[in-house]
């Protein structure tokens, strides 16, 4: 049970974190200059 709360953690976290890039691109321009 916790290995799956831990995938589903992570799976969540990297899904915010594409969220945020693809409603601001401004972030991946940042990231890659």
């Amino acid at each position: 049970m916790g290995a799956l709360n831990f995938v589903q953690a992570t799976v969540y976290h990297h899904l915010t974190n594409i969220i945020k890039v693809v409603l601001n691109p401004k972030i991946l321009k940042y990231h890659f200059e």
